[in-house]
């Protein structure tokens, strides 16, 4: 299997109203697709698998009708590993639900994956790096993403989380837009969510710009906290914290070198 580039094919992906529910294992292979226009899955069910798929240089702009918006799949019940999008770019008007670079809602299992390199611009709902809304469990995943829009709940992993976000890494070039929540992993996490074991790198400097009149709900882990728990997490601050000893300092740099070792190492194999 090789790659496939879509530079001239009016492919759009098997993301229509004649794909139905995807159910049975992909495996990518390794294996890129190039220049996609839109996204790959609808919906990959409770019993879908999709594993070691990239998607490279995708670039989509949806207009009012389109609900959602993702490059992999609208919606996932299943398993998603070890999948990528890279240097891609979406743009979706006014839609009401969940955009992602990688998923738009996910109540499965999304997990050793990356988005790095891309751009969301949405207007709606909840817009995250790896998946707009999850409801099941993102691991060891990792983010560098721009996300742009107004009216959003942003965050750098998810833009809200109602289920399990571990082990992940987020590093965003740039969280903007007028959201009422805004948060390097999670714009908000609900009651009964958890968030651990994550390493955020956002630092808001400019929460003004970010938050227009909706309010201060903006944090380097969690813009809105609505009861979750949290664990072990890892953020840049935006007010003056109290200056750690060295001790501390040493064991945030060891914390941070061995999960960055860890997500290389798993992106890797």
């Amino acid at each position: 299997m090789q790659d496939i580039d879509l530079t001239e094919s009016p492919y759009t992906g098997f993301c229509n109203k004649y794909a139905g529910d995807f159910a049975g294992t992909f495996d990518g292979n390794h294996k890129s697709l190039i220049n996609l226009n839109g996204c790959v899955f609808d919906e990959v069910t409770k019993d879908g698998t999709v594993k070691d798929l990239y998607i490279v240089n995708a670039n989509k702009k949806y207009g009012k009708k389109y609900s959602k918006c993702a490059a992999l799949a609208d919606d996932n019940y299943g398993e998603i590993q070890n999948c990528a999008v890279i240097d891609s770019e979406y743009a979706v008007e006014n839609n009401l639900a969940d955009s992602g670079l990688l998923v738009g809602f996910n109540k499965g299992v999304i997990s050793k994956c990356k988005v790095e390199n891309c751009t969301i611009d949405a207007h709606g709902a909840n817009i995250g790096g790896i998946v707009g809304r999850n409801d099941g469990t993102v691991s060891e995943c990792y983010s560098k993403v721009s996300i742009s829009g107004a009216n959003n709940t942003v965050g750098g992993i998810a833009g809200a989380n109602f289920g399990i976000i571990e082990e992940c890494y987020s590093d965003p070039e740039e969280l903007t837009g007028y959201s009422k929540y805004c948060g390097g992993i999670a714009g908000v996490s609900k009651s009964k969510s958890f968030i651990k074991d994550c390493v955020s790198m956002f630092i808001p400097e400019e929460p003004e710009k970010l938050l227009g009149s909706a309010g201060p709900f903006i944090g380097s882990i969690v813009g809105g906290d609505d009861g979750y728990t949290a664990e072990y997490n890892i953020g840049a601050v935006t007010d003056e914290p109290e200056e750690p000893d060295e001790d501390d300092k040493s064991a945030v740099r060891d914390y941070e070198k061995l999960l960055i070792f860890f997500l290389m190492v798993a992106y890797i194999n």
